[in-house]
């Protein structure tokens, strides 16, 4: 094993690295790498949180029960578990009597694991884990909360793709299989950032931690299209917004009609045109409305003289600045002040 990562693994348990902005949150229990002892065996278990594995080395046995937290109280029996998370104070794991254990373990879905095999165990979900005596298993894991929160709007379909995760992450149709999805390289990443500490490490591993659950997702997902709505870029609002900043930027100076297309990379035909369809006045007149109005928001607020008000806005004089503001809203520029 990798001393870089071993050690990398060693420095997360010293970071706050939880998850949570206006789209999702996510608090990290552990993110480690387990050196299995030969024949060592995890009971049937069950965490509140999502699991997440994958077998770097080694061999063995896990069993995937069928059924999630489907007991009565007596059969369970609460333990205290352990979070690295900053967020949660208190964490209990799930276990079964010795008798329902021996009971059930014979329910489970068995599978053999190797080198290079991922499985995932939702909240609530029922499952042991056995190493080979031959061969030990070392894991790469990771156990954290997953919560998308919706109702924020205009998130450019950033919500609708942290929901679909966590849609697939619950579904669980699919808890275990090969890495088909750099797995492995997306936990290793994530230790070297621990390890060699660079700038900027902490945002480089809260971005590899996302990238690294929803790599599990996908092996979850069914390969088929994605069905969920992403609104597509206003290319109509950003082009406007162009020829407003570019305006405002050079609002002092002689704007021409050929230097403002250049600058949003059109034709003198298509901006004539684009403009007159949006806004219904021709670029002149739009240009000359922007310069109005910057010009009564100084007038308004601030002590400035009109004079230096009409050269800061591109007007030749303060004659100038007063005949258009009274052309366009029958007043003086002084009644604005």
């Amino acid at each position: 094993m990798n001393r870089v990562h071993i050690e990398g693994a060693r420095e997360i348990e010293k970071i706050n690295i939880d998850f949570d902005n206006d789209f999702v949150r996510i608090f990290l229990d552990y993110l480690h790498i387990y050196q299995f002892s030969p024949g060592e065996k995890f009971g049937l278990h069950a965490h509140p949180n999502f699991e997440f594995h994958y077998i770097a080395s080694g061999s063995g046995k896990i069993g995937l029960l069928n059924v999630d937290s489907l007991f009565k109280d007596e059969s369970i029996v609460k333990r205290a578990g352990v979070s690295h998370s900053k967020n949660v104070e208190h964490l209990m794991e799930y276990y079964l009597s010795a008798v329902d254990e021996r009971e059930l373990e014979s329910s489970c879905e068995l599978y053999e694991v190797k080198a290079g095999d991922i499985f995932i165990n939702r909240p609530g979900h029922f499952h042991w884990q056995k190493s080979s005596k031959e061969n030990p298993i070392v894991e790469f894991s990771l156990r954290c909360s997953f919560d998308a929160l919706p109702g924020k709007e205009n998130s450019g379909g950033l919500i609708e793709d942290y929901i679909m995760i966590n849609r697939l992450l619950h579904a669980g149709t699919k808890a275990f299989g090969r890495d088909e999805y750099s797995v492995r390289r997306h936990f290793e990443l994530i230790f070297e950032e621990a390890y060699y500490k660079m700038p900027g490490y902490i945002i480089k591993i809260k971005q590899k931690l996302l990238e690294l659950i929803i790599s599990f997702a996908r092996h979850i997902w069914d390969k088929k299209e994605v069905s969920y709505y992403v609104p597509a870029q206003n290319n109509v609002k950003r082009r406007l917004q162009m020829i407003d900043d570019y305006i405002n930027a050079n609002i002092q100076k002689n704007i021409t009609i050929p230097e403002l297309a250049q600058s949003v990379f059109m034709s003198e035909r298509s901006l004539c045109r684009f403009i007159k369809q949006e806004v219904e006045l021709t670029p002149h007149k739009y240009i000359l409305n922007i310069r109005i109005d910057k010009a009564l928001n100084l007038i308004a607020n601030t002590s400035m003289k009109i004079s230096e008000i009409a050269h800061l806005t591109g007007f030749s004089s303060q004659f100038h600045l007063s005949k258009v503001v009274k052309d366009k809203t029958g007043k003086s520029p002084t009644k604005f002040r």
